[in-house]
């Protein structure tokens, strides 16, 4: 059964994100869309896996990401999470 990427959030640039999808801004690194296996939503740093944001409030704080690109990263691989 193929997972349902999609997560119903967009940007502040009204873009639909989907997992896998790699958010980008000046001043920020390279962030990846992922769900833990509970179902929860993330920002998870790309060059540094086991830091992770929550989706929503990294993007209500970041609202200058936009999509740079499209990965098949979709699960959480670290447990450790990060709060802002």
């Amino acid at each position: 059964m193929v997972e349902n990427i999609k997560t119903g959030i967009q940007s502040a640039k009204g873009e639909e994100l989907k997992l896998g999808d790699v958010l980008s801004g000046d001043g920020l690194l390279d962030t990846v869309v992922v769900k833990e296996e509970e179902g929860q939503l993330h920002a998870q740093v790309v060059s540094e896996p086991f830091i992770a944001f929550d989706l929503e409030d990294f993007l209500h704080q970041n609202k200058h990401v936009v999509v740079s690109e499209h990965t098949n990263e979709h699960k959480r691989s670290k447990k450790k999470i990060f709060e802002e």
